[in-house]
């Protein structure tokens, strides 16, 4: 440490003072004693005494400095003001006015800035760069995260392992933004610089999501495929995580087989999947699946021994009433018609049994099998099923776009039954709905509809009116014929 000048005068001149002091006190013999008498000495014998002063080597030694600079009170106080100015001096930080003002005097002279932040503090600015991005990214900010993110991962001082981090948030960000094309590169970019990361498994099942999502179905499988192959390496701690992570890449490796149309490579995986005794595994999803797979190939007693299974074993399920679609259906095509009925009937009437269900998901069910069926039995002549089936559905909405149309076909199949009077009746009931239609929107469905209940309604009064007519002349006919076949 380098003192100034006059501070280490000062601190010289008392010191030396102080030893001559001590000198004195020491040896009394040869120290400066004041004259007993004011009397003076002879010049003679002023020049006969011989002062005999320590050596310059003596004066110098330890015993002399260091007794006064140690234990002198003047010497103690004049150290301890120089220490304490100096540890002051060097305590006291930079003013903050000056770092965050740095650019005043970056003239470009030196080649880092006058008050550049050391490593340690830039790798821990990195690090809150990304625990804000990803604050950032789970309130959906992702635009803001994404830049921050690229920040850190193209700032020189950033760990590899922060940078490792900041990749694979990137990739998420860029997903949760729906950005796929560039989700995919990210995930890409991940796999090729970290190999044999823990996350790689992870990271192929959500590059095969998004391969599907994008209709690269055979990205997708090569990707689910990684997956079981990745997993393989695992980390025992880890074994409960990896095991979930093969489980739903099989179930998605099935899922894309169905989504080709290759149904009986998704029973096949999906029959597999089923036999597990996993835990982790969610049943009532891939039976449906089985169901779907193998309604499409027309397996009907297949379709109605898993259907009959699903309803069974996964009561108030959300896939219950496309169940039951595919289990009448089944039962339609082998001509158990009554038990197909009994499955329709179930759907119409077990909405109101599971009101914890999305009601527009049953009412589209609802809609769908019942007219499907009702129509069919018209056509085969089954009138009274059918009847039944419309009056059923004429209850699931009470829109006109829905309500009207049902209310037709009931007419006609009371026309059919030979009940022209209750026929009368449904046509009569659209036509008393007609004004208040007219004053909304145009719909020229329901219009066409009308008109037609307006023409059958006619054609059964014209019937009647006529059938009324023609009594007494058929009357009259028998009569005759009667009294010419008497004797």
């Amino acid at each position: 440490m380098i003192r100034s000048p006059i501070r280490l005068g000062r601190t010289l001149t008392v010191t030396w003072l102080l030893g001559g002091l001590a000198l004195a006190s020491s040896h009394p013999t040869r120290g400066l004693e004041a004259p007993a008498t004011t009397t003076r000495p002879p010049l003679a014998a002023l020049a006969s005494v011989q002062p005999t002063l320590p050596a310059p080597t003596e004066l110098l030694s330890a015993p002399y400095l260091t007794t006064v600079s140690t234990n002198h009170p003047a010497v103690l106080a004049t150290n301890r003001l120089a220490v304490s100015e100096t540890n002051e001096a060097s305590l006291i930080p930079v003013s903050p006015a000056l770092i965050e003002s740095a650019p005043i005097v970056n003239t470009g002279t030196l080649r880092n800035p006058l008050h550049a932040p050391d490593v340690e503090d830039r790798i821990e600015s990195c690090r809150l760069q990304l625990e804000a991005a990803r604050q950032l990214r789970r309130e959906n900010r992702t635009a803001e995260a994404t830049a921050l993110l690229t920040t850190v991962i193209g700032n020189p001082v950033a760990t590899e392992e922060l940078k490792r981090q900041a990749l694979l948030e990137l990739a998420v960000a860029a997903h949760q933004a729906g950005l796929l094309a560039r989700a995919q590169y990210l995930y890409a970019d991940y796999v090729h610089r970290h190999p044999g990361d823990a996350n790689v498994p992870e990271v192929l099942l959500r590059q095969g999501l998004l391969y599907r999502e994008m209709g690269a179905h055979t990205n997708a499988l090569n990707k689910f495929f990684g997956v079981l192959s990745s997993s393989l390496a695992v980390k025992y701690e880890r074994l409960d995580y990896y095991q979930r992570l093969v489980l739903q890449a099989q179930a998605e490796i099935a899922e894309t087989h169905l989504l080709q149309g290759r149904y009986d490579e998704a029973v096949f995986n999906l029959q597999r999947l089923l036999k597990l005794e996993s835990p982790h595994l969610n049943r009532s999803r891939v039976r449906f699946k089985l169901l779907q797979a193998l309604a499409q190939l027309e397996r009907d007693a297949e379709v109605i021994a898993q259907g009959t299974e699903f309803l069974r074993a996964h009561p108030g399920e959300a896939e219950e009433p496309e169940v039951r679609f595919l289990l009448a259906t089944s039962f339609k095509r082998l001509g158990r018609n009554q038990e197909a009925l009994v499955q329709v009937l179930q759907l119409l009437a077990s909405q109101a049994n599971n009101p914890d269900l999305p009601p527009e998901q049953w009412r589209y069910w609802q809609q769908r099998t019942g007219n499907d069926l009702a129509n069919r039995l018209y056509q085969e002549g089954d009138y009274q099923s059918a009847l039944l089936v419309y009056q059923q559905l004429a209850k699931v909405s009470s829109a006109p776009a829905w309500q009207l149309p049902v209310v037709y076909q009931i007419g006609l199949v009371f026309e059919k039954l030979k009940q022209p009077a209750r026929a009368y009746e449904q046509y009569d009931q659209i036509l008393t709905q007609a004004p208040a239609l007219s004053t909304n929107a145009p719909n020229p469905n329901l219009q066409m509809l009308i008109d037609m209940a307006k023409w059958r309604r006619g054609f059964i009064m014209w019937q009647t009116n006529a059938e009324l007519a023609s009594q007494p002349i058929l009357l009259s006919a028998s009569t005759t014929n009667a009294v010419a076949q008497l004797p």
